[in-house]
């Protein structure tokens, strides 16, 4: 009897495929998402921390992947930091 309450307890506490993907599908709404494409966009903090290593590969990259509006909206940020890094990209 210990046995099989033994094999139970591993069998319901084992990842299935249902709860990975749940945990996938978590993470890109944590990061969001567009609603009409449902590409996941990076946060603008990415950004930032790109500008401020002066890193304009990666600057270019997240700027393309945020797009035109998110960028507008970045430069529209109280945040002085989160401005300049949108304006510079």
């Amino acid at each position: 009897m210990k046995g099989f309450v033994w094999v139970l307890a591993l069998a319901l506490a084992a990842p299935t495929p249902a709860r990975a993907a749940s945990a996938a599908a978590a993470k890109v709404r944590a990061r969001g998402a567009d609603a009409r494409t449902g590409r996941a966009y990076p946060p603008v903090a990415e950004l930032v921390k790109a500008a401020r290593k002066n890193d304009r590969a990666t600057m270019e990259r997240l700027a393309a992947r945020l797009g035109v509006a998110r960028l507008g909206e970045a430069a529209r940020d109280p945040s002085a930091a989160t401005a300049q890094a949108a304006l510079a990209a």
